[in-house]
């Protein structure tokens, strides 16, 4: 039943689709009604936090390894007992950690935030009452739940993140290109989904342009958003089977490169003068 007004006249009952899509699920599942529209606008503000986090990561790691291109310090470090194997795992690690750290210690603020002000009020309510949730895709039943998931998903974004970028900083001798370029691969999905799609879609056909778009979907910029596509569990499952190959190929590419990593100054050179110097 909906009401467009005060009077009993404008009063009108839902049938067809409308009363298949918007009312009978609620009927067909034990929905928990409760307060939730100040955790409906947290998670359309955690979302825009984590967009924020992502792009000032971007910033942050880019130079990992460009910078010491850029600085000459790769041919020294390099040289070193550990220059061209641990050593890099502990910057990656170093790098992957900060990365994760940044990550959390945003989310526990602003649910803090939030939780001082509405309370605890609504976290047990069904999570599909959320503006961001749905019946037709994977969704936790609680919004407490629905909420530990959307963090989970952004920590799961902010690792391949932080692989993506090592991928492109070992790859540029320059810091800046290097954020160009993450940038750039960082938005090219939103490129895809808003644009490309449609453009594509007749020339491509609809079985590769939903394949495209589900690896699209799978990259950090809509990997937080998954639960507002609606996606099934195991569409999810795949994204995060991408989500884990893509982060991993960028973290080894970034090491094998680095560690391979040839530069203008002959490194014999300068193995040399360290010897000479030691002998001094």
């Amino acid at each position: 039943m909906q009401t467009s007004g005060t009077s009993l006249d404008e009063i009108h009952f839902l049938e067809g689709d409308d009363w298949e899509h918007n009312v009978k699920p609620y009927l067909e599942n034990r929905v928990s009604f409760g307060y939730i529209s100040g955790w409906d606008d947290f998670t359309e503000i955690y979302m825009m936090v984590l967009i924020s986090l992502y792009v000032i990561l971007l910033v942050g790691l880019s130079p990992v390894f460009a910078e010491e291109y850029t600085l000459k310090t790769a041919d020294i470090l390099r040289t070193t007992k550990r220059g061209r194997g641990s050593g890099i795992w502990m910057k990656i690690s170093a790098a992957c950690v900060f990365a994760l750290l940044f990550t959390a210690l945003a989310s526990i603020y602003v649910f803090v935030i939030y939780l001082s002000v509405y309370g605890t009020q609504g976290l047990n309510s069904s999570a599909v009452l959320l503006n961001f949730a749905s019946f037709y895709g994977y969704c936790p039943e609680s919004v407490k739940g629905f909420l530990i998931f959307m963090a989970a998903l952004g920590l799961c974004g902010t690792l391949l993140l932080t692989g993506i970028t090592f991928g492109f900083s070992s790859a540029c001798r320059n810091s800046f290109l290097a954020l160009v370029l993450s940038v750039s691969a960082f938005f090219i999905p939103v490129l895809w989904v808003k644009v490309m799609v449609p453009l594509f879609m007749g020339s491509l056909g609809p079985s590769i342009t939903r394949v495209i778009t589900h690896f699209m979907t799978s990259m950090p910029v809509y990997l937080p958003m998954s639960p507002g596509f609606a996606f099934s569990g195991k569409q999810l499952a795949a994204h995060f089977a991408i989500a884990f190959l893509a982060g991993t190929i960028g973290i080894m590419y970034g090491y094998w490169r680095y560690r391979d990593y040839h530069s203008r100054v002959n490194v014999d050179v300068i193995i040399q003068r360290k010897v000479n110097f030691a002998k001094k």
